[in-house]
């Protein structure tokens, strides 16, 4: 009879995990359903190559970009973009971050490339993500970096790093008011988050206090929310 008990007990314990890991998503689900995302096509595939002497890979990618033709190319963290006659080179270490973050480098194995095409070229954005390289796929660590005025003077803005994704930027009210998101955690028995979006500007960031949206973990899970 004890044991009756105790696998009953068992099973309702697994049965409410069940139900609260149910009405749970992940941060790329969470991404995918926000409004005036920035992105809604699919990564682009870049080519890889090498040159004679150096380990180091071009990550390269040619297409359409404002009604223009437009070469993409990574080499380590150095950006080459060439449009008609005009080229423009850009380094990741140049990037603007928020809270002094550390410039984190692509790994060449799995970068995508997402392009976000626009009647003007000034509004064209561009973006770039991976894995920090030589991390495992169990962390919510990643390596994201916006291009905004690809075609003109491609700043280079780094999305904050916890759950970093190209999926995760958003417009405005504005075609050229763009928002990156910053996940901010309470690691207290609360258990409890905030998404907070930041404004792009021409110089840096416009920083927001006010969470967008707010929740709680899930724990053991790195990667599954609650949203009030």
């Amino acid at each position: 009879m004890r044991k009756n008990l105790l696998f009953i007990t068992a099973l309702a314990c697994a049965s409410s995990i069940v139900g609260a890991i149910e009405n749970t998503i992940d941060s790329d689900t969470f991404y995918n359903a926000q409004k005036n995302k920035v992105f809604t096509d699919k990564n682009k595939n870049l080519s890889i190559g090498f040159e004679e002497g150096d380990e180091t890979p071009f990550l390269t990618w040619e297409g359409q970009l404002s009604g223009g033709k437009l070469y993409f190319e990574l080499h380590g963290n150095q950006i080459k973009i060439i449009t008609g006659r005009h080229s423009i080179t850009a380094n990741l270490e140049n990037s603007f971050r928020l809270n002094d973050e550390a410039v984190t480098g692509l790994d060449p194995r799995g970068v995508a490339l997402y392009v976000n095409t626009n009647d003007h070229p000034q509004n064209a954005v561009l973006c770039i993500e991976s894995l920090e390289p030589d991390v495992s796929r169990t962390t919510p660590y990643r390596s994201a970096y916006i291009i905004t005025e690809p075609t003109a003077s491609a700043k280079l803005y780094k999305i904050p790093k916890r759950f970093a994704s190209c999926k995760g930027l958003i417009r405005g009210s504005s075609r050229r008011s763009l928002y990156v998101p910053e996940w901010k955690f309470d690691d207290s028995l609360a258990r409890t988050f905030q998404v907070v979006y930041h404004h792009i500007q021409p110089k840096g960031f416009e920083v927001t206090a006010k969470p967008r949206f707010s929740g709680k973990t899930i724990e053991g899970a790195f990667d599954l929310f609650q949203f009030n």
